[in-house]
């Protein structure tokens, strides 16, 4: 089994690619995250025609330090640091989603050992217009590397590197992709976890002329 190394150097082999990027050594800011502040806020009005969307995610945790994925040049948000994340494909199962959501980010294997829990992520812009991109439901799952070798490099994943919480914590909107993951990673600190049995999956076969 082939871990990225840490302290070592990040690996950053298209970080140039990605416009506007910041390089991985300005992880820290003044203009960090408020965390006090990254709750979702309560909305009297929904709004409408935003497609929700399943996603799973995995805190992968390693001697104190984090696992986190750089956005590759194929992403929206290249250059942004994430969890290993995907969405749910049609018909799978979330924790068969997250096992290959880690595998095709990192090339390691993830064996998820529970679900720290689920989180609900709505962008808005500060004018309170609805953002173009939907709504996500996360399933963020906890769990251990069993074997695999790390990816280096690919279109959709330009770093894999691990961090620890205070790195996490003081980078901002311009380094993390989503400030719920300060939050998913606090929760797995204070041992926040659910058996996976508490996932249920139905496949339901119906008659094609119904």
């Amino acid at each position: 089994m082939t871990l990225p190394p840490y302290p070592s150097r990040y690996w950053c082999l298209a970080s140039q690619m990605c416009t506007g990027y910041h390089s991985c050594s300005e992880l820290n800011s003044s203009e960090s995250v408020p965390q006090q502040t990254m709750a979702l806020q309560h909305d009297t009005k929904p709004e409408k025609a935003v497609p929700v969307f399943g996603v799973v995610g995995a805190v992968i945790e390693r001697d104190g330090k984090f696992l986190l994925v750089q956005e590759g040049v194929s992403k929206s948000d290249c250059g942004k640091w994430n969890q290993p994340a995907g969405w749910i494909s049609i018909g799978e199962n979330a924790i068969q989603a997250v096992i290959r959501e880690v595998k095709e980010e990192t090339g390691l294997n993830f064996d998820p050992t529970g679900l720290i829990g689920v989180y609900s992520l709505y962008r808005r812009s500060r004018s309170g217009n609805q953002i173009s991109k939907p709504h996500v439901l996360k399933f963020i799952f906890k769990g251990d590397i069993t074997g695999g070798e790390a990816i280096l490099f690919s279109e959709e994943i330009s770093c894999i590197q691990w961090f620890t919480i205070d790195e996490i914590r003081g980078m901002n909107s311009k380094s993390l992709r989503d400030p719920d993951i300060i939050i998913e990673i606090n929760d797995y600190l204070a041992g926040k976890s659910f058996p996976l049995d508490i996932i249920k999956h139905t496949t339901v076969h119906t008659d094609s002329r119904a």
